[in-house]
């Protein structure tokens, strides 16, 4: 966020309804990646020896990951209008991808704990074979190659 507005400031921008767009997305994003974790550390509570299946992880493995992913989207978005110059524009994009990088091999990695320890649960290897990883609704079900398949 302050990139951004570091930019909208020195660029001299004017515009709002892009800017407001990517602050909703990304307000969006915060406040899924929060109630994620709300969510996950009371499934932990109730049984501690089960991954969390409830509320938004019924949509995908990670929401929280997705939360994140969420909510830089929209700082990208919020400053489409302001970036000038070749060397703004691919900072954004850059950044962008490196925070994609990031939150898909925090996913990469959580999958393999979780194979490790779970992996021979039916009920959690169906809930992985069903249920997105990262992204709701993306049928992207693994990161990682699990052993003997």
């Amino acid at each position: 966020m302050c990139r951004v507005s570091f930019c909208r400031l020195y660029n001299g921008s004017t515009d709002t309804a892009v800017p407001l767009i990517g602050a909703l997305i990304s307000l969006a994003g915060a406040l899924i990646e929060a109630l994620a974790d709300t969510q996950k550390s009371k499934q932990k509570k109730k049984n501690p020896h089960k991954v969390a299946t409830e509320g938004f992880f019924k949509l995908c493995r990670c929401p929280n990951y997705f939360g994140e992913l969420l909510m830089w989207l929209g700082v990208f978005i919020g400053g489409l209008t302001t970036y000038r110059g070749i060397g703004q524009i691919l900072m954004a994009v850059i950044s962008f991808i490196a925070i994609c990088i990031i939150m898909f091999n925090g996913a990469k990695r959580l999958e393999k704990r979780q194979n490790a320890r779970y992996g021979n649960d039916p009920e959690f290897n169906h809930y992985c074979d069903t249920t997105p990883i990262i992204i709701p609704f993306v049928p992207l079900y693994h990161l990682v190659k699990k052993e003997g398949k």
